[in-house]
């Protein structure tokens, strides 16, 4: 965006510009950074940053501005910066489904390296308190992935209005090196200075004070109180000041001193929003003469052309200026206006939009349009848009049943949209409705989403009692669907699989979009209750259904079948399985079913021995949910705490935990996961304590069936252990009969390899030698057998450790030396020291070895050599780490620096085979 700005014009800010340029120095240093503009209405935010923007040398300069009118427009804003960037347009549709924040913001990471081709960068964005909702989410998402770029970032906001932020976009404003910069009023000197401007150079101390106080030192109210005022004004005894006029008077004033096609060209721009398409505009006013017109408007000061790539727009040069003039129509001009719109927009939402503006009293015709496009606009995954249409079609509908279901309708939209905020805004309304299914299944669908199980429990159950089975099926089926669902997360199999079928009893439509395959579910469900092969038969047959048929339901049921494969102990094809739908679902901007599938990916890798994997699949796991504010978060961090726990990072475990926070209530699946990983953190460390805290909300849970199933939630041997440790034999022998017994039973050899590792460390305590290698023995070989290298390392570390305590030194080297060649591979750092301290008790020394090249590398630099290895470009490496191509630029800089290398290929022929995981070189 070419700005330009007349310097005579602007007037003091000197501190406020002296920040902005120690940022800007800061970024031409190799070091982004954001900062934050906020003030009142007509305070001067926008004058400054473009004067601030005027004074940098060539930096490239990205400029997009929140319309009010757009608001609810997906993307609309980024839309601008993405094209401004020279990119091209329509990459926000990815085959028919918009793209989330998480995707979306990958191409805003891509905008930006773009900028910065030929040096640093300047992002603006303007009224950001007016941009939707989309594209705030996207830009924080890439502002927060910056590491080695040099981009300055202005958001510019009204102070009233910060709460429209999204707390992805607060993160970045709130993060070192950001800053905070308020834009107060003027005070008199300030306003001398603006008044000299305006050619009052003897502009009095006296006039100056008494302008601050007329004005309350507003700039944009004073400076168009100086152009209004003649200047004999504010030369006169100023004891009886003219009456100021309010600041729409002002510009009422300029509107009616304008020519007649002037004032037609700003009533009909004032209509279509704050920027508009110049050649709506003319079609909308109906004007011939249209230079005349443009001119006129442009002279006045009410509006500025700019240009967006070909197209010429047209701005309001103060967004109060198109609420002024918007607010002077009268009733029946703007209603014919709106229809001129209508008539001249280019997409659904707009006509639609302007068709409501249009009419005076409610229309259900129109309501049922609304309706239908919210429907439509479902399908690609644009709720906060329905949510919009939704609302408008409630307050036109004439019949009070009908608002009171579109209303509902609209809030369970903004719940799919994850605008938890908004729909709250809405409860106290529809919790007052007379209660009924729909009723009571959106307010259900709020307490899932809330993490309140109880509620949504009751409020399912009463929606299901109160359905007409003869009634509306769509309606049945998504209750029974949620059902479904809220059971799944309360690890409760059979009444998962109950609801299930219920649901595929009910109808057949698809739902409103509901965001799990209706197989996962069931599948998961029976292996819940005990019978894991029949929901892996019904999976794996509507796999081969769907791919006969070639649909594309036949790769989001991987992650069904890849959950179930995990549970089976089939590690690979469940990681095949899950790698599949991951990246299918990255492919189609789909990132919550993405993370899903990443979170159990990293669990399968971790098992695997492949903990770079599984590092980064957890860790983007984690991005995503945080992000989406997705109920899969725990999973993430449980997956990703196994690795940065068993590696010895402390401090990142620990900041992986502290984003599970802590509820007072919580559904099950929440509270096992987020138990098992405060527990693997407590294991790693050796604080048996620890581990028996983070589980005892685990073993204090009443409904057991999905909590004790074995191979779903791998929790039973870190509690055995620690009661073991703790010297609670008689508890843990309890635990351990109860789930060896079901390991053995469900033939489940993960379950069986942990499980006898501790009973052998049980009899160990009890000075049952024979029984405890017995036990040992059977540990080790089912490990080997499920390919497990972490729990084969641990048999064997228990084991020695059991025979160097019984005297049998040589049995117990073999044993500890078998274990630290595991764990040093591995890159398990605690457990490699316990080894260390068993081997040398001993009477061992413990085999040093130089450790690998790779293991200098930061965990991010290593992801980044992995990749390289692999012979992905640095672009598609910096796609699949969701970070910039000069962020990865900067770690392989790192990388060949401290592994002494030159080129990629040197990496790849000296470092491949050391970076691979264990097993697989």
């Amino acid at each position: 965006m070419a700005i330009t700005m007349p310097d005579n014009r602007f007037v003091g800010r000197s501190e406020e510009l002296a920040r902005l340029q120690a940022l800007m120095e800061d970024v031409r240093a190799g070091r982004s950074r954001v900062a934050l503009v906020e003030g009142e209405a007509g305070v001067g935010k926008t004058m400054l940053v473009e004067h601030f923007v005027c004074e940098q040398p060539a930096e490239a300069v990205l400029w997009a501005s929140g319309d009010e009118s757009e608001r609810q427009v997906p993307y609309a804003m980024i839309d601008q910066f993405v094209r401004r960037a020279g990119l091209a347009q329509g990459g926000l549709m990815q085959e028919g489904s918009l793209l989330d924040p998480v995707t979306a913001g990958s191409r805003v990471l891509e905008a930006l390296g773009a900028a910065q081709e030929h040096g640093p960068a300047l992002v603006v964005i303007d009224d950001a308190h007016w941009a939707d909702s989309h594209s705030l989410r996207a830009l924080g998402f890439a502002l927060r992935r910056l590491v080695a770029d040099r981009v300055l970032a202005v958001i510019v906001a009204r102070t009233t209005e910060l709460e429209w932020l999204p707390d992805s976009l607060r993160r970045p404003v709130a993060a070192e090196g950001a800053i905070r910069l308020r834009v107060h009023p003027f005070r008199t000197p300030e306003l001398a200075k603006l008044a000299a401007t305006r050619g009052l150079h003897e502009f009095s101390s006296r006039a100056a004070l008494r302008l601050y106080e007329h004005t309350e030192g507003n700039p944009l109210l004073a400076a168009a109180l100086l152009d209004e005022l003649p200047a004999e004004v504010w030369h006169g005894p100023l004891t009886h000041l003219p009456a100021p006029r309010s600041y729409e008077s002002m510009v009422l004033g300029r509107l009616a001193a304008s020519s007649a096609g002037a004032r037609k060209f700003v009533e009909a721009a004032a209509v279509l929003g704050v920027r508009c398409d110049l050649e709506t505009v003319f079609g909308v006013a109906g004007i011939t003469r249209r230079e005349e017109a443009l001119d006129g408007a442009v002279r006045a000061g009410l509006v500025r052309p700019e240009q967006l790539d070909a197209e010429a727009v047209i701005r309001f040069t103060h967004p109060l200026i198109q609420a002024a003039v918007y607010g002077q129509l009268t009733p029946a001009r703007r209603m014919r206006l709106h229809r001129a719109a209508a008539s001249a927009a280019q997409d659904e939402w707009s006509r639609l939009r302007h068709r409501v503006s249009a009419i005076a009293s409610p229309d259900d015709a129109l309501a049922a349009e609304l309706e239908a496009f919210a429907a439509r606009e479902t399908g690609h995954g644009a709720w906060a848009r329905a949510a919009e249409s939704l609302i408008a079609a409630s307050r036109l509908s004439t019949d009070a049943g009908e608002t009171r279901r579109r209303m509902l309708l609209a809030v369970d939209s903004m719940l799919y949209h994850g605008d938890i905020a908004q729909a709250a805004a809405y409860a106290e309304e529809i919790a007052g409705y007379e209660r009924g299914p729909l009723r009571d299944c959106v307010l259900a669908f709020a307490a899932t989403m809330t993490g309140r199980p109880a509620a949504a429990e009751a409020q399912l159950r009463d929606a299901w009692a109160h359905t007409d089975p003869d009634g509306d099926a769509v309606l049945r089926a998504t209750i029974a669907r949620r059902a479904a669902l809220h059971f799944l997360y309360r690890l409760r199999g059979e009444e998962t699989v109950r609801w299930s079928r219920r649901a595929e009893r009910a109808a057949s439509p698809q739902p409103r979009g509901d965001v799990v395959a209706e197989m996962l579910p069931l599948g998961v469900g029976a292996a819940y209750a005990g019978d894991l092969q029949a929901g892996l038969s019904e999976v794996e047959a509507a796999v081969a259904r769907a791919e006969q048929g070639r649909g594309r339901h036949g790769v989001s049921l991987l992650r069904a079948r890849g959950w179930l494969r995990l549970v089976a102990d089939d590690l690979v094809g469940a990681r095949d399985d899950l790698r599949t739908e991951a990246r299918e679902a990255l492919r189609l901007g789909s990132s919550g079913t993405a993370a899903f599938a990443l979170a159990l990916l990293a669990r399968a890798e971790y098992q695997l021995g492949d903990w770079d994997d599984a590092a980064l699949h957890a860790g983007r796991a984690i991005l995503i949910t945080t992000e989406l504010e997705h109920p899969f978060l725990v999973l993430a961090v449980a997956s990703a705490v196994a690795v940065t726990a068993a590696r010895g990072d402390w401090a990142l475990a620990e900041e992986q935990l502290s984003l599970l926070g802590t509820r007072s209530e919580d559904y099950e699946q929440a509270i096992v996961a987020g138990g098992i990983a405060r527990a693997q953190l407590g294991s790693a460390r050796g604080d048996p304590q620890e581990v028996i805290s983070a589980l005892r909300p685990v073993t204090e849970l009443t409904e057991r069936e999905g909590v004790d199933e074995p191979g779903c939630w791998p929790w039973p041997h870190l509690c055995a252990e620690a009661l073991v440790q703790t010297g609670d034999l008689a508890a843990a022998a309890r635990l351990l009969d109860l789930h060896e017994s079901l390991a053995a039973a469900r033939e489940r050899r993960s379950s069986i390899a942990k499980l006898a590792r501790v009973r052998g460390q049980l009899h160990a305590a009890h000075g049952e030698g024979r029984e405890a290698d017995e036990s040992f023995a059977v540990s080790l070989a089912a490990a080997e057998q499920t390919r497990m290298p972490l729990d084969v390392a641990a048999a064997h570390l228990s084991w020695g450790q059991a025979l160097r305590r019984r005297n049998r030194r040589t049995d117990a080297q073999r044993h500890l030396l078998a274990a630290r060649e595991l764990y040093a591979r591995l890159g398990a750092r605690p457990f490699r020291e316990r080894c260390d301290r068993e081997i040398q008790a001993s009477g061992l020394s413990p085999r040093r070895r130089v450790e690998r090249a790779p293991d200098e590398l930061t965990p991010q630099e290593r992801s980044v050599a992995r990749l390289v290895a692999e012979g992905l470009a640095n672009r598609e490496v910096a796609a699949e780490l969701v970070v910039s191509v000069r962020t990865i630029e900067y770690h392989l800089t790192h990388v060949y620096a401290k592994l002494g290398l030159t080129s990629r290929a040197q990496l790849v022929a000296r470092y491949g085979p050391e970076l691979a995981p264990p097993g697989q070189t």
